[in-house]
């Protein structure tokens, strides 16, 4: 599995990725700016396995849509807020970009 995006990026004409802010078996967030609005938000980029079929593709990405629809219902202080989804080679969603620190450290 490789990442579609990086640094530089522009998806869905309108969130430019700025750095990777974290990455797991599913996929990468990434810091981005939202080039409609100027604000930061966080862009999640679902990861698709390079020898996964088409049809299992589009599942994968429809599931990804289904999850920012309910996502995008929730209004809680615990939760961060979506702000759309995207499609394409790099399927995912925007939302809320949170304040944190590196869990690493």
């Amino acid at each position: 599995m490789q990442a579609v995006t990086g640094p530089g990026r522009v998806i869905a004409a309108r969130y430019e990725l700025l750095d990777r802010i974290g990455q797991g078996a599913m996929g990468t967030v990434w810091r981005a700016r939202d080039l409609v609005l100027t604000r930061e938000v966080a862009i999640k980029e679902v990861r698709l396995p390079d020898l996964m079929p088409d049809e299992d593709r589009k599942v994968l990405r429809e599931r990804t849509l289904r999850e920012a629809r309910v996502s995008a219902k929730l209004n809680h202080p615990g939760v961060v807020t979506v702000y759309g989804q995207h499609r394409g080679d790099a399927a995912g969603c925007a939302g809320q970009l949170a304040p944190g620190r590196d869990r690493a450290s």
